[in-house]
């Protein structure tokens, strides 16, 4: 089963997470506070066709959400990492062109 849906956006080219994603990082870690046992949270790098390196990218963007939620006092155990690089677009575009919603972690929170 599937609970709650959040997504972290990212400047272009960058990891840093903005104070918004603090919070969600925040929220990410309540929901799951509140479900014991099983829970987990799934999470998904992605960049856009503009930014190079998209794959590492997209790696390091999951890893820094994950570190900003383990800093938090969740166990890595319980989190699921997958970067996708530019291959799951929120927006298709061209290649070359900067989209700010294709450069994102996707958060899920599951739980059986």
């Amino acid at each position: 089963m599937s609970g709650s849906f959040l997504l972290f956006f990212f400047d272009w080219n960058s990891i840093a997470l903005s104070e918004r994603s603090m919070q969600f990082a925040d929220e990410a870690v309540l929901i799951l506070a509140n479900r014991p046992g099983s829970a987990r949270i799934e999470m998904a790098g992605h960049s856009d066709l503009s930014e190079p390196e998209a794959e590492g990218l997209s790696r390091r963007r999951v890893e820094a959400v994950a570190a900003a939620i383990s800093a938090r006092g969740v166990s890595r155990s319980r989190l699921r990492l997958v970067a996708f690089g530019a291959t799951r677009p929120l927006v298709p575009t061209g290649v070359g062109i900067p989209e700010p919603q294709n450069r994102r972690v996707e958060l899920v929170h599951r739980w059986d």
